[in-house]
């Protein structure tokens, strides 16, 4: 007869052998500007969740037609721009493991902030974002009552997810160095 006065343990529990689900997805908007790093830094310190978010690493290329064919065409690629590498080593940093990090260039339709804005809304619903983190340039009170308004008034007014815009700079105690 069998000893039934304590647990009997038939194997240990299985250990996960999965990463989590992505929960979130978050639409970074990076130009080469030191506001974008800013906004990147500022997310990664007080929003980021790593097991859980996927960061996609967004750069929009405003439209250019060629004088010789009229052929509309962006400026560069992911590949071409130095910054990317430089926020997917800060995140790695940061425990977003690299398969939640995705980088992507897309073509505005022009150069207007209401063009670039659009690009990055289409983008936005074929993609299902969650949330959008940016950085702002602080457009001054002149030009945006002359109508001028930048990409993140454009994208705050347009989109139906939460927006975060990052004033630069913001209190990020690692960009003080």
């Amino acid at each position: 007869m069998a000893d039934t006065k304590g647990p009997t343990v038939i194997h240990p529990p299985a250990a996960p052998t999965h990463q989590p689900t992505v929960q979130r997805r978050v639409l970074m908007l990076i130009d080469e500007s030191a506001n974008a790093e800013n906004a990147c830094r500022w997310f990664a310190h007080t929003s980021m969740l790593p097991r859980t978010d996927h960061v996609e690493l967004l750069h929009v290329c405003p439209a250019r037609e060629s004088e010789n064919t009229g052929v509309v065409s962006a400026y560069k690629t992911a590949k071409d721009y130095p910054l990317f590498t430089k926020l997917e080593s800060f995140l790695l940093e940061k425990d977003l493991p690299m398969e939640r990090i995705s980088r992507h260039t897309i073509t505005s339709s022009g150069k207007s902030a209401g063009a670039i804005g659009q690009g990055v809304r289409t983008y936005m619903e074929n993609k299902h974002v969650d949330l959008v983190v940016m950085g702002t340039r602080g457009m001054g009170a002149m030009k945006k009552a002359l109508g001028l308004g930048g990409v993140a008034d454009y994208v705050c007014h347009n989109v139906n997810v939460p927006v975060i815009v990052v004033p630069y700079p913001a209190m990020v105690p690692e960009l003080d160095n």
